[in-house]
């Protein structure tokens, strides 16, 4: 199944909010973006990753930072803060088991790519390596 028009049409309608066109005509925009990327040189396909994924990491900073001032009261003293994770039996009101429930299945979600990954740049023959797993 392909992705990249579903995820074209996500980030139209995202941008929508910032620039006036109908969603399919920033979807196809960002198609023809993404496939002009692809088609060039492999450097210029890692540059351009390489920016993009700065802009996440700037942005979950962005995200810690904001979370972190809301919940020690920085944003309003007599607001919400830490209390809420605190108040009414705290943040695992059905004890750790619920919160270790939730963690196998991330852990579970989340290793399967990352492992065929790892190995196969950590290997000196990676097609072996992939299909010895």
């Amino acid at each position: 199944m392909f992705r990249a028009p579903a995820q074209a049409i996500a980030g139209a309608q995202i941008l929508q909010t910032w620039i006036p066109l109908e969603v399919w005509q920033i979807g196809l925009g960002l198609m023809v973006l993404l496939t002009a990327t692809n088609l060039l040189s492999t450097r210029s396909y890692g540059e351009f990753e390489f920016w993009f994924a700065s802009i996440k990491v700037a942005a979950i900073i962005a995200f810690i930072v904001v979370a972190g001032s809301y919940a020690l009261g920085f944003t309003s003293p007599t607001g919400s803060t830490l209390s809420n994770l605190v108040a009414h039996r705290g943040f695992a009101p059905f004890g750790v088991a619920a919160v270790l429930a939730g963690v196998t299945g991330i852990v579970f979600s989340m290793t399967g790519a990352e492992i065929a990954t790892v190995v196969a740049a950590e290997s000196s023959e990676p097609s072996r390596a992939i299909a010895n797993m």
